[in-house]
């Protein structure tokens, strides 16, 4: 049995057993160290005051090619959609919207300077109803999907979901 050379209490391996030994104290601190070195660090998500989990905001310049002519739309900017071959579920996709009302729109041209402005002020009840607007004009052009075998069917129910979602929002929160 091997014996600790600072307290000569009994070791396991290379570890001595008694809890209050200086070397049993720096040999936790350093497989803690050795730990924490190994662990891939994960980014923390900030919580809202609805108790959902979001990833940071792209608050700021908007790019001019979202929003001009034919561009991006602000949606899309901010990582949401409804298309079966995007792999988010709702939870991301509900994120990218409620990233889009609280982050501070910046246009940096004036191709899209009144697409910007028309999201108006971050946090307000204008902002939650354009994006409503801008998903309803989405459903409205998926007019012909009218059955559950329509490829299209599970896009529109997500955009029907969310707008439903974005609605609920707005009441419990601007009124």
């Amino acid at each position: 049995m091997n014996l600790c050379p600072t307290c000569k209490a009994p070791m396991t391996t290379q570890t001595c057993i008694n809890v209050n030994c200086n070397s049993a104290i720096d040999a936790l601190e350093k497989r803690k160290n050795d730990q924490k070195r190994n662990t891939p660090r994960r980014k923390q998500k900030k919580k809202s005051s609805f108790g959902r989990k979001h990833v940071e905001i792209p608050s700021g310049d908007i790019p001019p090619d979202i929003g001009g002519d034919g561009g991006t739309t602000l949606m899309r900017y901010y990582n949401y959609s409804t298309a079966k071959t995007w792999k988010g579920d709702e939870e991301t996709r509900r994120d990218a919207l409620w990233n889009l009302i609280r982050a501070e729109l910046r246009p940096t041209s004036d191709v899209n300077r009144t697409y910007i402005s028309s999201f108006k002020e971050k946090n307000t009840e204008e902002r939650v109803d354009r994006i409503i607007r801008a998903l309803e004009k989405q459903v409205g052009g998926l007019w012909f999907v009218e059955h559950e075998e329509h490829s299209r069917w599970p896009s529109k129910q997500k955009l029907i979901s969310d707008i439903s979602w974005l609605k609920k929002i707005k009441e419990n929160n601007f009124r």
